[in-house]
């Protein structure tokens, strides 16, 4: 029997976009939490961020479904 390995996290409010605009939403630079993206940009990454510690202690690279790449936006 093969087990998958478990993910150490997930985010489930990421985007790459226009910071004035996502931050009136609560959305913050990712990159301030030690985040990096696959598409190298930083100030348009952005997460939200569920409760006050949910990123505490995370970082690393966060890697888009291959779908996302796919839709050439």
């Amino acid at each position: 029997m093969r087990i998958a390995p478990k993910p150490c996290f997930t985010i489930d409010r990421k985007i790459l976009g226009d910071p004035a605009y996502y931050s009136r939403f609560g959305f913050v630079r990712a990159a301030d939490f030690g985040l990096q993206n696959e598409y190298g940009v930083a100030d348009e990454f952005m997460v939200l961020p569920l409760h006050e510690t949910a990123l505490e202690g995370v970082s690393g690279m966060v890697k888009y479904l291959p779908e996302f790449r796919e839709a050439e936006c």
